[in-house]
């Protein structure tokens, strides 16, 4: 599970709990908010995984656990994942400009993390041209 909050005006801090720490080879990971195009809470359990998705760094054991990082889709977009099949509770991050395309992580409630998100984007200081 994934603890969701804003470590400053212009950052989203996703911080790696339990297992997954271990499991996807990552204890936090820093969005810069300018960097999400889209947030949504998500499907429950695991995402539909295709022959030629790839897992480059981290654990899956099929129909069980995705945790890390993942060449995954069609267009071959690097998502990073934190996911069991029991998974409720989905966040969904749509990226660009950053190193991963997508993240799609289980949180402890999916519909107060997106507030948390949109809202430290409204607030979010516009960049000086």
């Amino acid at each position: 599970m994934i603890e969701v909050s804003l470590k400053d005006a212009e950052t989203l801090h996703l911080d790696v709990r339990g297992w997954s720490v271990i499991l996807g080879l990552r204890r936090s990971l820093d969005i810069p908010l300018h960097c999400i195009q889209g947030v949504q809470a998500g499907p429950a359990g695991l995402p539909g995984f295709r022959f030629g998705d790839i897992r480059t760094l981290g654990t899956s054991v099929p129909r069980l656990v995705a945790v890390g990082s993942f060449w995954m889709g069609k267009s071959w977009e690097r998502v990073f994942l934190d996911l069991r099949r029991s998974s409720k509770e989905v966040l969904v991050l749509e990226l660009r400009g950053w190193r991963y395309d997508r993240v799609i992580v289980e949180v402890r409630d999916a519909k107060s993390a997106v507030r948390m998100v949109e809202e430290g984007r409204k607030q979010r200081k516009p960049a000086l041209r």
